[in-house]
């Protein structure tokens, strides 16, 4: 789980941001104690990836507190990418980008009057820099909109930082050489990484290496979106 406490300059309102890989939202009791621990972040904007939920489901995503919902379905046993807002946030809503395979939901409109763009996403657990050469590409133009963008990237995008086992090779991935080179080209950075620049800290355990590592994150505009105030793994 990754948490962002973003200020906006327009309005100084301090929102928050919670993403998290949830890994199955179908069991009752397992939802249950999701959104309530959810709950107790007090969240305002949720991105959620591997929701699991299919067209008869996502019906499950539905709570007192949240006000607005977005979701892009695969099946009830992979993928699947949501956005929760929760009741009382003003956003507004102009256009969603759905994708088929439940890979990413994009949602653009306005937040206190103010265009903007939430992307989330939940990247292939494979190389796949194709991927996100056309995640990107859907994204309406970035020059009228400020972009948050979140999720579960599968992808290590500073080897040496971000895996708690050092390897005989700290080569980029073919996927973190695109994703490295797309923030570069719009103007984007990982501002956990940017405020801590030496630090390890990690967000997903692999039973399989044995190791840890930093794959989820939170993507923002450089120079039109305030840097966040807070963010935690």
């Amino acid at each position: 789980m990754h948490a962002c406490s973003n200020n906006s300059v327009e309005t100084r309102v301090l929102l928050h941001f919670v993403l998290w890989n949830v890994k199955g939202l179908n069991n009752l009791v397992k939802r249950s104690k999701v959104f309530s621990h959810l709950k107790s972040f007090k969240p305002d904007v949720m991105f959620l990836q591997e929701t699991h939920l299919n067209i008869n489901s996502q019906k499950r995503l539905s709570c007192k507190w949240i006000g607005q919902i977005y979701h892009s379905r695969f099946n009830y046993k992979a993928r699947g990418t949501a956005i929760l807002i929760r009741k009382g946030v003003p956003f507004e809503h102009s256009e969603v980008i759905s994708d088929p395979n439940g890979r990413y939901i994009v949602v653009v409109g306005k937040l206190f009057n103010t265009p903007l763009i939430l992307a989330n996403i939940y990247g292939p657990n494979w190389d796949n820099a194709q991927f996100f050469l056309n995640f990107f590409s859907t994204l309406p133009d970035l020059n009228s909109y400020k972009l948050i963008l979140g999720g579960d990237f599968n992808c290590v995008l500073h080897p040496q930082l971000d895996r708690s086992s050092v390897r005989s090779s700290n080569n980029l991935s073919s996927a973190a050489v695109a994703i490295n080179s797309l923030l570069r080209s719009y103007g984007l950075s990982d501002p956990w990484r940017v405020k801590n620049p030496t630090t390890k800290q990690f967000s997903f355990f692999s039973p399989v290496h044995h190791s840890y590592s930093r794959i989820d994150y939170f993507i923002v505009d450089n120079q039109r979106l305030p840097r966040p105030r807070s963010q935690s793994y």
